[in-house]
């Protein structure tokens, strides 16, 4: 299998878990709130149907947003904008619109990949390959999709295709978190160890003001940090601060306590 194919199956994927868990929501459910700032479950639900919309290039409703104590950046700003513009319709009409973008959208990357997958799109970040958009929007979709589980208390999907690759794709980022954010000592190590339900061991090597993965695990390293995946998801999503009484029995230091702890500070990645 390509990874253009990959990728696609992964996002049909969690689209149709999205809307199979949706699907039979009260509106009670549809009201619940979630880890998002100001948003319910609806909320969440009509932020994916506006980022969607927006890569259609569809024109957006231009309204005022009031209470912006939460958003801290144009990004969120469009977000809010998205969200706003729908607080008036039922879940039910939403979840409709969910399901009618992504058919569309499942059509049009086929259309886009005929000029190549690395060919540049507009992604809400800006111009991406087409790649990194696929990749962008499922960690984006799987992490909204466990804030609405966390929210009508239905937890579920946390391991498999989608979970591993938005495990992965967080992790990513953590050489920049232990090198750039903390600044850990020229030299140390940091090794995460994942336990579950997605599960790995990597190591991170500082070098200079820059760190990197290494493939070696070292059996004494400077930081040990041990952590179930919906831990560290938690954690590097910026759900949770990591003093959370929640994220307590699921996180284990070893070694340096403090750059430890200054890791788990500042795990957050997302913008």
């Amino acid at each position: 299998m390509d990874e253009y194919t990959r990728l696609l199956g992964l996002l049909e994927t969690v689209w149709r878990t999205i809307f199979v868990l949706c699907r039979e929501f009260t509106d009670d459910d549809w009201s619940k709130k979630t880890e998002c700032p100001g948003w319910s479950v609806k909320d969440v639900l009509s932020h994916l149907v506006g980022i969607e919309y927006r890569l259609t290039g569809r024109k957006v409703i231009c309204i005022d947003i009031e209470n912006r104590e939460h958003i801290k950046n144009e990004l969120g700003l469009r977000n809010e904008i998205d969200v706003s513009a729908r607080r008036s319709l039922s879940g039910e009409t939403i979840l409709s619109e969910f399901c009618n973008i992504t058919r569309e959208r499942i059509q049009t990357p086929s259309q886009l990949c005929k000029n190549g997958f690395s060919t540049d799109v507009d992604t809400p970040i800006g111009p991406k390959p087409f790649s990194e958009l696929l990749s962008m929007r499922i960690m984006d979709c799987w992490l909204h999709e466990q804030d609405i589980r966390r929210a009508v208390n239905k937890p579920g999907n946390l391991d498999g295709d989608v979970a591993e690759h938005t495990v992965y794709r967080l992790f990513s980022a953590m050489p920049y978190v232990v090198g750039k954010k903390v600044g850990a000592t020229s030299g140390s190590t940091v090794v995460f160890r994942i336990i579950g339900p997605v599960e790995f061991t990597k190591c991170i090597y500082v070098e200079g003001k820059r760190a990197r993965n290494i493939a070696s695990i070292p059996q004494s390293p400077d930081t040990r940090l041990k952590m179930t995946s919906n831990a560290f998801i938690l954690l590097a999503s910026g759900r949770v601060d990591w003093q959370d009484p929640s994220i307590h029995d699921n996180v284990q230091i070893e070694g340096n306590i403090e750059i430890g702890r200054n890791i788990l500070a500042l795990m957050n990645i997302m913008i």
